[in-house]
This record gives C-alpha cells, structure tokens and sequence, in this order.
C-alpha cells in the first residue's frame, strides 16, 4: 500500500554546480492542469499506519479528487551516483570529490547514527569523537558554494518545515518515512524550509545532518533559509538560553572552539536558498511572500533570480543601503518572517493585502499577508499553492486562505507543547499530506528560553554578537 518517500540522493559537490532543475523564470502554462489537495491523508500513531480523508483532520477545504497512494520513484541511488560522477565536476577528480565532500559528509551521517540512542524523551547523543565532528562540519562549510536564491525543481518531492532541534522527530522520519519500505530507489527530493536550530536540545547535530545529506545529495535534498538561521537570532543566548545554537555548540566543544563551529554553520545558513517552487505550481518558502516594491516595474520574485543576489548576513535595513540593496533586503526579510494574516485583520490590511505583523514586531516592519495578497501574487506568476513553516500548529499541518497556503510544522512537543508534526508530499499534481501523531513524540519538553516579540530577540542578538562574527553588514558576498 505505501508510497515512496526517497533515501534522497544529493550530488552537492564542490564547484558550483546550480541544484536547480530549470532555470526558466516563472511564466504560466496554459496548458497545465492546477495543482490540488489530495483528500487522503496518512496518518503515523501506535496504531499503524493508515489513510484517513484530509477533511476528518483538518477542518478546511480541501479537494474533492481521490487519487492512489505515492508511488515509488524508478532510479537506485547507485544509478543516479554513477550520472553525477560522469556529468558532474569536471575540473575535480573523484578522488578530490570525495575528500572534499562525500568521505566528511558520510562520515558525520555514519557518526550521528552510531552515536544517537531514542530511548527517552528527546533521545540521547553519547559523543565519542567531537574532534573529528568538528573537523567534517567545517571543511563542509568551507567546500559547499551558495545555491542560487531561488530553486526550480521537479516532484515529487517531500517538504519539511521547522525542525529547530529536534532531532528524535528528523531521526524518525528520516528512518520511518523517508525509507518505508526501504525505499532507496525512489527518485523524490527533499526540501527543508528552514528553521533547523535553537529551542530544542539537539541543534548541533540536526544542522550536521542536514548539512552532510545537503552534501552528499545535493541534486535530491534542498535546504532553504528560516529566520533561525542568521547569526543574530541562533546566536542569541540571553533569549533561548540553554536552546541556544551558540550555547549548544560552546557547550559540546567549548568557547572559542564552539564559536569556530557556530560561525562555520552560519557561513553554510548564509548561502542557502529563499524560496523554492515546485513544478512551476507550488511556492515553497520559510514564512511569507514579499511585499510589492515601491518601483512597481519591479518584480520581488525577479530581484531573487538575479545570479547577483546579495548573501545577507541580517536583514534588518541599514542607514548607508541604497535602493537596490533596500529592495533585495525587504525580499529576504518578507520571505523568512511572513505569516498569514489573521482572519481577523483582513479588512485592516492595505491596499495590496498586506498588514503589521505586530505579533511579531511591535515596529510594524515584518508583515503579515491576506487574501488579496494571496491571490495577486499566485495570478501573477500562475502557482497554485504557497507551502510555508514558521508556526507551531497543533497536528503540525494547517490549511487556511481558502486553502491555498499550507503550513507545515515538522518539530512535535514543541517547547513543551503536545503538537504533532507534519510532511508535505508533492508528486502527480496533488499535494499530500503526513501526520505524525505518536504520543511519544508529542509529550516531550524543550529548551524554550523566554519569551519575545522577534525583533527583540533580533536586537538582543545583534547587540550580543557584535564581536563574535566579523563586518556583519549589508551583504557577505555575491552567489
């Protein structure tokens, strides 16, 4: 009965090969049948497995359409790694590949699994070569170029959303979903909207394993960049406290060699993706969708596609940004602190659908979008579906704006909640959902650290680390 979740091949080597899978700018195809909600859903308990109608979990409109389950996918990882060493990198031998990339990438994968024991609440990890650790994590990041802003792929592929160090539900999944039915010949990506450190115990080494399968794979698994992953928020130690990214990685190796190994990460965290869209349908992205820019000619979606788009270290604007810098930053900020606007703000928003985001920010700088937000922006570049993170949501998964934003939520127990935790299955036209509602994984605690509006945990960060990462300004480099 299962379906076909892919051991996810990456081919991320050295040089500066696009991850991309198309490089044409969005236009709509007329031809094209629209995306839709599948109405079944699998649902993960002590029970089994099993499929339950979308509309018996999620009070929402969903599609009417039934379609079979997932399929497997046709191509063996050894297929698709004998492709990549014959199209791949031509200037860099295998042997050179292999040092730089694939021998630290596995060893780290090797290590997390022989160290990790899921016994308890949260797991535990018995560390028995933090040198070695620490030498693959930094010559990964050293070796890993930046992907461009925005990717093109093709299903199927499997979304995650926040995971924020929570390493017993990525272990789970990665074993349970990933590979049922031991499923290493499916030909399914993987994408990660971002959010992968701070508040929960394990940060360190859920970033490790995301960073050594986005090496190892990189043609199968796509990380994008959340909030979490700029140096002023996973380095903010007097918010998330022992949750800290920062205070984890000085806990495991110590001051100075810990803030070596959290400046490595953030160097990784800066080159990543912003978006993402699937099969020119679906809008994968961290939070929100960008505001218009005050030169309307201008297009936000086409700002990214730019090869020039700057690596931000922040994105909190700066006195000396010029126009353009302005724009790409507003873009960025849009894209990884957006959320959709409550029903309840609709009629306050402006003219475009786009509100304060006050929750978050009592400034009023990060938005919140609308329906009528919603519906220009999947007019203007023919997408059927926004799928987003960003929010706790109580089965991990939420369908809301006339069904046309998804959030998935891919951390259970958050902070010491009782949610569930979620994936998002794109393939053959349908988006499908998994829910994982173990009583295991739900009734756990976190290292939640107190509570603040984002841009106080922003200005503590920044005010914190000003001497801890060097020329934190407007941009690190070109991709």
């Amino acid at each position: 009965f299962f379906f076909g979740v892919c051991h996810v091949l990456c081919e991320r080597v050295f040089v500066s090969t696009n991850p991309v899978l198309s490089t044409q700018h969005l236009t709509m195809q007329p031809a094209q049948k629209p995306f839709k909600i599948s109405q079944k859903m699998l649902v993960v308990d002590e029970s089994g497995v099993r499929q339950k109608n979308v509309s018996d979990v999620i009070r929402d409109q969903a599609s009417k359409d039934m379609t079979n389950p997932m399929l497997v996918g046709s191509y063996s990882d050894l297929t698709m790694v004998l492709e990549r060493l014959e199209s791949d990198n031509p200037q860099h031998s295998r042997a050179e590949v292999d040092q730089l990339v694939y021998k630290p990438s596995q060893w780290i994968l090797n290590y997390l699994d022989e160290c990790y024991f899921p016994n308890n609440e949260d797991g535990v990890f018995h560390h028995s070569d933090l040198e070695t650790f620490a030498a693959c994590i930094n010559t990964l990041c050293v070796n890993i170029d930046p992907t461009t802003a925005i990717l093109d792929l093709k299903s199927p592929v499997y979304v995650l959303g926040d995971i924020h160090g929570n390493y017993k539900d990525l272990n789970y999944l990665s074993k349970n979903v990933i590979q049922f039915n031991n499923l290493k010949y499916s030909a399914a990506n993987l994408l990660f909207l971002g959010d992968y450190v701070d508040r929960g115990p394990y940060s360190v080494e859920t970033a490790a394993w995301i960073l050594a399968m986005r090496a190892r794979f990189p043609q199968r698994v796509h990380v994008l960049r959340g909030n979490h992953e700029f140096y002023s928020v996973n380095g903010d130690e007097s918010t998330y406290t022992a949750g800290s990214f920062f205070h984890q990685c000085k806990d495991l190796w110590g001051p100075k060699k810990g803030e070596s190994i959290w400046n490595d990460f953030n160097t990784f965290f800066d080159g990543l993706a912003m978006a993402a869209v699937v099969d020119e349908r679906v809008f994968c992205v961290h939070g929100g969708i960008p505001r218009p820019l005050p030169d309307k000619t201008k297009d936000p979606l086409n700002l990214l596609r730019d090869p020039n788009f700057p690596i931000f270290t922040e994105l909190w604007p700066h006195d000396e940004d010029d126009t353009t810098i302005r724009d790409q930053r507003q873009v960025a900020s849009d894209m990884v602190w957006g959320d959709p606007a409550p029903e309840e703000q609709e009629p306050e928003l402006d003219e475009h659908g786009f509100g304060p985001n006050l929750q978050r920010d009592p400034t009023g700088r990060l938005p919140t979008f609308g329906n009528k937000a919603i519906d220009a922006f999947l007019a203007r570049h023919g997408f059927d579906f926004i799928i987003r993170a960003h929010e706790i949501k109580g089965d991990g998964l939420q369908i809301n704006k006339h069904a046309r934003v998804i959030t998935v939520f891919s951390s259970s127990g958050y902070c010491g909640s009782d949610n569930g935790s979620a994936i998002v299955y794109i393939n053959e036209g349908k988006l499908r959902f998994v829910l994982c509602a173990l009583t295991a994984n739900r009734k756990r605690t976190g290292a939640a650290g107190i509570s603040r509006t984002e841009s106080e945990i922003v200005a503590a960060g920044r005010k914190a680390l000003s001497k801890s990462r060097k020329a934190p300004g407007a941009q690190k480099a070109l991709r």
